[in-house]
C-alpha cells in the first residue's frame, strides 16, 4: 500500500515506517533461498492450481470456474488440485477429473513449490508466496485486484489471466524457458524482517527504560 492510501485511510504520517518489498517476503526469505536449491535439483512437470476460496466473503467471482480448463489439459499435463475444503475435494474427485490429483491431506508449502513447475491460483495469499520464491505463476483471481498483485505483475513475476486457457498456458511455457529467476523481493523480505526485527527490539528498550523511571 502506498503512503498515500494510508494517509487516506486515517494513518499517521509521523508513525508509518515503510519496509522494503510485500509482506511475503518477510517470513519466507529464509525458506525460499532453500526451496530455489531443491528446484534447481528436482526437475517437476507438475502443475499445482489452487481453486476459488468460495466460502470466503471477500470473494464474489464464479465457482467452479476452472472445471473447463482442467478438462482441455488433464490429458497433457500432470495436475495436482490443491482443494480447500471437502466439497472441493469430492468436486475435483467427480469421474470427469480422472487423471488428475486430488490430496486428501494438507500439503506443506515447502513441499508444493519444491515440486511445482507452474502454480496457477484463484486466491491471494498463496498465489503471491509462490510467485516471489520463483515458482512460475498464473494468477486467475476474478476480483480487482490488490496493489500488492499489480506489483508482482509490473515486476514480471506473476501473469493475470482470469480467462485461463490451455493455449496460454503453452505460449506461458514458451516464457519461462527463456526467464532467469528474480530473487529481488527474497532479498528485500530479508531486510524487511531485520529491520522489523529491530524496529520491534528499539520500542521495548524504550517502553523498558521508561518504566525503569
Amino acid at each position: 500500500m502506498s503512503i498515500k492510501k494510508a494517509l487516506r485511510q486515517g494513518a499517521s504520517k509521523t508513525k508509518i515506517i515503510q519496509y522494503p518489498g510485500i509482506k511475503e517476503g518477510v517470513y519466507l526469505w529464509s525458506k525460499g533461498y532453500e526451496i530455489q536449491k531443491r528446484r534447481d535439483l528436482h526437475k517437476s512437470t507438475r502443475i499445482y492450481i489452487r481453486p476459488e476460496p468460495q466460502t470466503a466473503q471477500y470473494y464474489n467471482g464464479k465457482l467452479n470456474f476452472l472445471d473447463n480448463l482442467l478438462l482441455d489439459i488433464k490429458d497433457q499435463y500432470d495436475i495436482t488440485i490443491l482443494a480447500r475444503d471437502k466439497n472441493q475435494v469430492e468436486h475435483y474427485g467427480q469421474p470427469k477429473f480422472l487423471n488428475i490429483k486430488v490430496p486428501s491431506r494438507t500439503m506443506e508449502f515447502s513441499e508444493v513449490a519444491s515440486d511445482c513447475i507452474l502454480f496457477i491460483g484463484a486466491g491471494g495469499s498463496m498465489t503471491r508466496e509462490m510467485a516471489i520464491i520463483g515458482v512460475p505463476t498464473i494468477s486467475v483471481y476474478q476480483g480487482d485486484l490488490l496493489d500488492v498483485d499489480r506489483y508482482l505483475i509490473d515486476q514480471n513475476l506473476m501473469k493475470h489471466e482470469p480467462n485461463l486457457t490451455k493455449e496460454f498456458i503453452e505460449t506461458f511455457f514458451g516464457g519461462i524457458r527463456k526467464k532467469t529467476y528474480n530473487d529481488s523481493l527474497i532479498s528485500k523480505g530479508k531486510s524487511a524482517y531485520h529491520l522489523i526485527q529491530t524496529t520491534l527490539l528499539e520500542l521495548s528498550e524504550k517502553v523498558n527504560n521508561r518504566s525503569l523511571h
